[in-house]
Formats: structure tokens, sequence, C-alpha cells
């Protein structure tokens, strides 16, 4: 029964689940939320320039009014997203243990031999994690992402178009930054999993064997072993943090060189006329949505 799950047809999940009622929910708040994100910047602004800068309090009280009114409906959509994706995903679960429960009895008494009751408990967990993942809020949150960046260059080119295609032109290197110190990072990773599961086996086997490592006193006999693979355990772990301290500045570097270049940029542009300091700030913002999913 190797992968139990993956024997469900689709046609037929997507007859039974029960669930599916709550994807049409999940779409309307993400849209929502993504709205809501696009409008604040452009709220700034108009405080900004309207209010503030034209000396207008009557402005500043209503669009102020609005923007904390449209946040808290925001706060409020994530609650009703975040209690949707729970149901769902409860249902979900529920579904494929049950499949996998009544899956079980039609099974030959052979394949349970032949694995055992840890092994096939952690494959079904694995399997119906991995298939219940489609629910969870990380998959939210990758489509907010999307729209987050779309709705971000939509607001850049609203502002300015010229400088839209400055802040964009960044992200084919962020993305070449993050692309290399993620394959990096698998070569890390990989290497500390191996160094830890030599580790861990030769402590096991030592454990296993511990009546004749005290009977002829082996423990001075292998302590040099013990040092050099506890060594390159603690090693691969130094790399894989050190990777990424050096990735975090990488990103962090990149972010103030953009941002830099954007002050300069608006503060010329405000400086002639060309630019008002709340365009300025909400196309500031808008670079954010762009840069930060990536």
């Amino acid at each position: 029964m190797r992968n139990i799950v993956s024997e469900i047809e689709m046609k037929k999940l997507r007859i039974s689940l029960k669930h599916k009622k709550y994807f049409g929910g999940i779409a309307v708040c993400i849209i929502s939320i993504s709205i809501i994100t696009f409008v604040q910047p452009l709220i700034i602004r108009q405080i900004t320039d309207r209010g503030m800068i034209g000396k207008d309090i009557k402005c500043i009280l209503d669009f102020s009014i609005f923007l904390l009114l449209i946040s808290l409906m925001g706060q409020i959509i994530e609650v009703i997203q975040t209690s949707l994706f729970s149901d769902a995903h409860n249902e979900f679960t529920c579904f494929l243990y049950t499949k996998v429960y009544w899956k079980m009895n039609r099974l030959k008494l052979q394949y349970f031999d032949e694995k055992g009751s840890a092994d096939f408990t952690n494959m079904i967990r694995t399997d119906i994690s991995n298939m219940a993942s489609i629910t969870d809020q990380i998959t939210a949150i990758s489509v907010s992402s999307i729209l987050q960046v779309g709705s971000g260059i939509i607001g850049l080119s609203i502002i300015d178009w010229k400088m839209a295609i400055f802040v964009v032109s960044f992200i084919p290197i962020k993305y070449g930054i993050i692309s290399y110190f993620s394959k990096r990072k698998s070569v890390v990773m990989q290497e500390w999993i191996e160094n830890e599961r030599k580790f861990s086996g030769w402590f096991g086997d030592c454990i296993h064997g511990i009546y004749e490592m005290k009977v002829w006193n082996l423990f001075q006999f292998k302590s040099n072993r013990f040092e050099k693979l506890q060594r390159k355990m603690l090693e691969s772990y130094r790399k894989n943090i050190m990777l990424d301290q050096y990735r975090n500045i990488s990103m962090s570097m990149l972010d103030s060189v953009i941002n830099a270049v954007l002050y300069i940029l608006a503060g010329v542009f405000i400086v002639n006329n060309k630019l008002t300091v709340g365009s300025a700030f909400a196309f500031i913002t808008y670079s954010g949505y762009i840069m930060s999913p990536i």
C-alpha cells in the first residue's frame, strides 16, 4: 500500500469532500485583503498631500477614520479567513483518515507483517499531511503574495511608470540572490542531515553495545571517533546558521540600496514638482509590496 492516500481519485475527491464549500469564501477573503492592501497607500497619500500639506483638517479626519475602518475590516477578514482554512483543513484531514481506516480493512495481513506499526503510521501521517497542505493557510499566503506583487506594480504604474520600471528591474536581482542561497542551503542541509544521521547511528550502536564497551573499556578507544563525528555535525550546523545570516544580510543590503535610491529619486522629483510627498510615500510602500514577497 505504497502512498495509500494517492490511490484516491481526484474526481471522486472533489465530489465527496464537503469542505469545498469553504473555497469560495476563502477566495473572497484573499481578494478583499489584497484590495485593502492596495488602497491603504492611496489613502495615506491623500492624508499627506490634501490634508497635511494642504492644511485641511477635515480631510485629515475623514481619511484617517476611513483608513482606520478599512484596517479594522482587514483584520476581521483575516480572522474569518483563518477560521475557514481551519474548518476546511479539519474536514479534509478527517476525510483522508477515514479513507485510510477503511482501506486497512481491505489489505492483506502480509502487508502489516512487512511493515512495522511505526513505519506504517509515519507513512500515513506524511501522506495525509502532504495532501492536506492544500488547505493550510500557507496556500493563502502564497496566493496573497502573488496578488500583493500585482497590486504593487499597478500602484507604482499609477503614480509614475518610469520609477515603476526601475523597481521592477530589481526583481531578477533579488530572485537571483535568493536562488543562489537556496541552492547552497539545500547542499548544507543535506550535509547536516547526513552528519546527524552518522552521529546518531554511531551513538546508538554505542548504547546498544554498552555492555561490551564497559567490559572492554572501549570508551577511550572510541573517543576520537566520537569527537570527529560530533565536530562534523556541529560544523554543519554552523554552516547552516551562517548561510542564513549571509542571506539575511544580502537581502537587507539590497533593500537598503533600493530604498536609498528611491528616496533620492523621490526627492529630486518633489523638488522639481513632478511628484508630491504623499505620492512618494505611497510609491515606497508599493515598492515594499513588490520586493517583500519575492
